[in-house]
């Protein structure tokens, strides 16, 4: 099988390019991250043998069922279905709080895009415009251009703002993982 060779690649070369310092990482972050590698390389190799387009890459190879392939081996736990019950309360973790939709929520899952990624190459290249494809500007450049450098006080939008920028930090990038 493809899919499985693919692996097998993945995992050797994925031998030889591990820095020392992820070593420091919780055993779980390590899984999340060292399976994300992976998934990458496997699908790298994968678009390089059948010369795929950015496209197929996009919305082909996520339709591939990977339940009887090595790649399902390497998954973490987490990321495989579980069985939910309906409970009283809901779970520290946000498994299963969304019976139609287990995952939602949940800690060590991604959160959804609104727009599909688009890159180069259709994988990890770096980002290209929609309308033509060409480079992207800086974030820098496109700050200093949004936001000039001007002094206008403006005591209610200051604190929205501030605080706009306080919930997302505390809601989504301080989301405490379970231990």
């Amino acid at each position: 099988m493809d899919v499985n060779r693919a692996v097998q690649q993945a995992k050797y070369k994925l031998r030889y390019i591990r820095p020392s310092s992820i070593h420091s990482l919780e055993p779980q972050i390590m899984d999340i991250a060292t399976t994300g590698e992976l998934g990458q390389l496997v699908t790298k190799i994968l678009a390089h043998q059948f010369k795929l387009l950015p496209d197929e890459i996009l919305n082909g190879l996520p339709l591939i069922d990977t339940s009887r392939t090595l790649l399902w081996e390497e998954c973490p736990a987490h990321v495989k279905p579980i069985p939910c019950t309906i409970d009283r309360y809901r779970t520290f973790t946000g498994h299963c709080n969304n019976p139609k939709h287990p995952s939602w929520g949940a800690t060590y899952t991604p959160f959804v895009r609104f727009l599909p990624p688009i890159y180069s190459d259709g994988i990890d290249g770096q980002r290209v415009s929609v309308v033509d494809k060409g480079t992207l500007p800086s974030a820098r450049l496109i700050t200093s251009i949004v936001h000039r450098d001007v002094d206008h006080p403006n005591m209610d939008l200051s604190i929205l703002i501030m605080s706009w920028g306080q919930f997302i930090d505390h809601d989504l990038t301080l989301a405490a993982p379970p231990r």
